[in-house]
């Protein structure tokens, strides 16, 4: 089970907040912002939380990959107070999986390597290093020597471009 051990240092009263309004739409929080004026961090995380509580049912049955894509955009206390409030099931297994272990995955190549391997820095480093990750979170890597097959297959790719 995901433990607050796991989260930024975030005082207990910003999570009950983000509980306790994350239901409401955008504009009601933006509202009551108007009315409460949520210190910029909190009110940030309360926008993020009314979003993911309304998204996160979507995102039941996709990839990890997916999850990662989505949740990664979001603060991380706006993902661990829909964890706590979403019931048992898929959802809540998603969500504790992205707090405790897929935000956390990387592939082993860095842009440094790719700078060796003679690749230009930019937008290609991002898309290569992001399709690795997203093969290891998918489960298509699961070695280095997986990953160092699938990028010099994206690497060909670039190439032929």
């Amino acid at each position: 089970s995901a433990s607050s051990a796991s989260l930024p240092e975030s005082p207990l009263w910003e999570l009950r907040w983000l509980s306790w309004l994350m239901g409401l739409t955008k504009s009601d929080i933006k509202a009551l912002n108007i009315r409460l004026h949520f210190e910029g961090a909190l009110y940030k995380a309360l926008l993020a939380a009314s979003d993911l509580w309304t998204e996160v049912e979507g995102l039941s049955g996709a990839a990890p990959s997916r999850w990662v894509e989505r949740l990664d955009t979001a603060p991380l206390l706006a993902a661990y107070a829909v964890y706590l409030s979403s019931p048992a099931g898929q959802v809540r297994a998603a969500l504790e999986q992205y707090i405790t272990y897929w935000r956390h995955v990387k592939p082993k190549t860095t842009g440094d390597d790719l700078k060796r391997l003679g690749v230009k820095p930019g937008a290609t480093y991002r898309k290569i290093l992001g399709e690795l990750r997203r093969a290891w979170l998918d489960g298509e890597v699961s070695s280095d020597a997986q990953e160092e097959e699938h990028l010099q297959r994206l690497l060909a790719q670039a190439a032929a471009k």
